[in-house]
């Protein structure tokens, strides 16, 4: 008769497998929380563009001027108003067609101050300036307005890789 032989892992290999889990996880983890804040800081983007394609289009259809005010710094917020350009930090005057605030989006920051008046009719931005965003990790976006007011997403960090 022969011994059967023990079936199973040594300790040795357990404890080998498991190193190696966790040296590969301390990689995997820094590129993990990039991803996540260049997603965050895009999702941001993607919400201003859309806030800035509603303006234009309620501006064209409504034959009124639309006004998009923002408020820059770590404690940043945007807002979408169609009597004068509202103050999205305090709510005075209100901001009825809506916005957005830092509050749910940390480590994001927008980094313009000046409002943007699309005018009644024609959809044109008028007193545009660049529109930047960037993040704690060091990525950047910006919106930039073609001559006909269509907002479009730019930088190396943007979905399409385009610096426009």
């Amino acid at each position: 008769m022969r011994a059967d032989r023990a079936r199973g892992f040594t300790l040795l290999e357990a404890v080998f497998v498991v190193a190696v889990v966790g040296i590969l996880a301390a990689a995997a983890v820094p590129s993990y929380v990039d991803y996540l804040a260049r997603e965050r800081l895009r999702h941001v983007a993607s919400l201003l563009e859309l806030d800035l394609r509603r303006a234009r289009t309620l501006s064209v259809d409504e034959g009124r001027n639309m006004y998009v005010s923002f408020s820059s710094g770590a404690q940043w917020c945007w807002g979408v108003s169609r009597q004068t350009p509202c103050d999205c930090a305090t709510g005075q005057p209100r901001c009825e067609l809506g916005g957005e605030t830092h509050h749910e989006y940390k480590g994001t920051l927008l980094q313009s101050g000046q409002s943007v008046t699309f005018q009644a009719g024609m959809g044109r931005a008028l007193d545009w300036t660049r529109i930047g965003l960037s993040n704690n990790r060091n990525q950047q976006l910006r919106i930039d307005l073609n001559p006909l007011g269509r907002p479009q997403i730019c930088g190396t960090d943007s979905r399409k890789n385009s610096s426009c």
